[in-house]
């Protein structure tokens, strides 16, 4: 089974936890780093969130294919790569409670979860954020993920960023042009 299928089948398996389209990416991003960048080089796409009115303008670096997805705000892929950013139902009202939560579904959904390192203070596009990175096994696949949080209009938005756990370094860069792109309208 190809790693887009494996994907898919995460996908679909995270939705019945409330997480849908799981991905993660390590980018090498410090606490209270400012992600936000207005000169992004390449294709500027805005995509209207389908779940709610917030609009999203993001630059996809080159070789990344545009997926459209139910409920998925932004879904791109290259090879065994996926970034994703769609809005989710968590229920806390702060990024510390989201970021709990989030790990509770994790831990409970997937096998072998581990974390590398702490969640971290971030900026995206000018919001506060937090971020983790972790890696988990899911069939015969060892992923490795970025979550990143973010309050938009009182909603929670999330990106997620992986690929398979041997060639997840691979597309670090990648995902940082993505995260640094990002514009809510």
């Amino acid at each position: 089974m190809g790693c887009r299928k494996a994907e898919e089948k995460l996908t679909e398996k995270a939705s019945e936890k409330i997480v849908e389209g799981v991905t993660g990416s390590e980018v090498d991003i410090k606490d209270g780093t400012d992600l936000q960048n207005d000169d992004i080089s390449g294709r500027r796409e805005d995509t209207a969130d389908p779940t709610g009115d917030v609009k999203i303008a993001v630059s996809p670096p080159a070789g990344w294919e545009a997926t459209e997805a139910a409920g998925l705000s932004v879904f791109y892929s290259k090879d065994d790569a996926s970034f994703i950013m769609k809005k989710e139902p968590y229920k806390g009202d702060t990024l510390e409670a989201v970021v709990q939560e989030a790990k509770g579904i994790f831990e409970t959904s997937f096998k072998n979860v581990q974390y590398a390192g702490n969640v971290e203070d971030v900026i995206v596009d000018g919001r506060n954020a937090k971020q983790f990175i972790y890696t988990c096994d899911i069939s015969a696949f060892s992923m490795k993920y970025q979550y990143l949080f973010c309050f938009v209009g009182g909603d929670v938005y999330v990106i997620t960023c992986g690929s398979l756990e041997e060639s997840f370094d691979n597309y670090a860069a990648d995902f940082q042009h993505f995260i640094h792109s990002l514009h809510f309208e």
